[in-house]
């Protein structure tokens, strides 16, 4: 469990990294108006901002699962963070899919030579 995890984990992190890294390419890409570029901005930041909460949330779930499994005492614990980590696993799958289709058509839009605000 601990490995689909690990690897919806990544690839949500990497699609949301990605995005950003589209959505700044259009700062340098074209001339907008002021506000257009404050836009752009923002929302680079948010999508890097979710990137790296992404990997917080990662170290802490693998801390608290290898703390678990040394401990062979707490069964209940063990069903429960494998419960959690199903969960935002799917989540995770569901942010990269998000994710992944935004950069498609951002790079549509790109490849189309239309700004991506204004």
């Amino acid at each position: 469990m601990f490995t689909f995890f690990k690897i919806s984990v990544f690839t949500a992190v990497v699609a949301l990294f990605m995005l950003s890294l589209i959505t700044i390419s259009d700062v340098i890409n074209h001339r907008n108006q002021f506000q257009f570029y404050i836009l752009t901005l923002i929302i680079v930041m948010l999508f890097f901002a979710i990137g790296c909460t992404g990997i917080i949330i990662y170290n802490n779930f693998r801390n608290i699962y290898h703390h678990i499994s040394k401990d062979k005492q707490q069964h209940p614990a063990k069903v429960s963070v494998r419960k959690l980590l199903l969960v935002f696993s799917l989540i995770a799958i569901a942010i990269t899919l998000f994710a992944g289709s935004l950069c498609m058509g951002l790079l549509e839009r790109i490849n189309d030579g239309t700004a991506l605000f204004g």
